[in-house]
């Protein structure tokens, strides 16, 4: 279907048609008013400067660095076996898991959310220079972090899926709900991401804010613990943390066990009510970005 009979919701912009001063045709771009709007369309019509963005971002990233990629491998590797060395005896049992294996499944999803929101929150104002000078889908930026955060994820995935072979965790057919768990934590960070890039081009104060709401939100989170080790009031003060449903989930596809269905309900409505409303406050206010970066 063509751009032009998608419904209003999703057009990249108005264009309206009047007439100049000296009697030539214009044409004004308006941005469309009121909130809910996405403009999907918009987005896709510019995916190949969404992957130009992210691949730079890789760039960037791993520019001059001696291991290059590898600190995609050995960043979530020397936290898990850090976590592992001190937390080992104070957590308890992981059942048949392994803790090194089960720390590392964590700290590696963790990780990918953690770049998503800390990186994808200061992506606008590192990129003020291309912002002011050209007109482009402000919304690519953090998208494309999220693109570039997946890759490093891959990356981290193969120590992962060695651990595994080594301690002789198999997979089974609960592996199917791997792309689940990964998709959902991907958008719990988009959601955040975005609304905080958005409010850091006014607000720079929260270049020191994210960082520590990220390591609240960590010890917040299920990834070096199990969460039935805790009492009850807190596992179900914990799970409303919409990361805690993506992590359960995604060591559901690795380890087998229970299906956690409430917590990824739970997560599933938290994350996706934080994307929309994080990409319509950002689309409300992104006519303003090249003003006031």
């Amino acid at each position: 279907m063509p751009p032009e009979d998608l419904p209003s919701l999703f057009q990249p912009h108005q264009e309206v048609e009047t007439i100049s001063v000296e009697g030539l045709p214009e044409t004004v771009i308006t941005p469309p008013s009121g909130w809910l709007q996405f403009r999907l369309a918009e987005i896709w019509t510019h995916w190949d400067l969404l992957t130009t963005l992210a691949w730079r971002h890789i760039q960037v990233r791993y520019k001059q660095a001696v291991l290059g990629g590898l600190w995609a491998v050995l960043q979530p590797a020397a936290a898990a076996a850090a976590f592992t060395l001190i937390f080992r005896n104070m957590v308890g049992s992981t059942g048949a898991v392994p803790y090194l294996v089960f720390a590392y499944s964590g700290v590696l999803l963790w990780q990918m959310v953690a770049s998503i929101v800390g990186t994808g929150s200061m992506s606008l104002v590192d990129n003020a220079p291309l912002i002011t000078k050209v007109y482009f889908p402000r919304l690519l930026i953090p998208l494309s972090v999220v693109a570039y955060s997946l890759v490093d994820f891959a990356i981290g995935s193969i120590i992962l899926a060695g651990l595994m072979l080594w301690f002789g965790c198999g997979l089974s057919l609960a592996a199917l709900s791997l792309p689940v768990a990964i998709a959902g934590a991907a958008l719990c960070g988009l959601g955040i991401s975005v609304f905080l890039a958005a409010l850091t081009i006014k607000y720079r104060d929260f270049r020191f804010v994210v960082p520590f709401i990220l390591q609240l939100w960590f010890f917040l989170s299920p990834v070096i613990y199990p969460i039935t080790r805790l009492p009850m009031f807190a596992q179900n003060l914990i799970g409303l943390n919409p990361m805690t449903g993506w992590i359960e989930l995604f060591r559901f596809g690795l380890f087998g066990g229970i299906f956690p269905i409430r917590a990824v309900i739970v997560s599933a409505v938290l994350s996706t009510a934080m994307t929309i409303f994080g990409i319509a406050y950002f689309r409300q206010v992104e006519t303003h970005f090249a003003d006031i970066i």
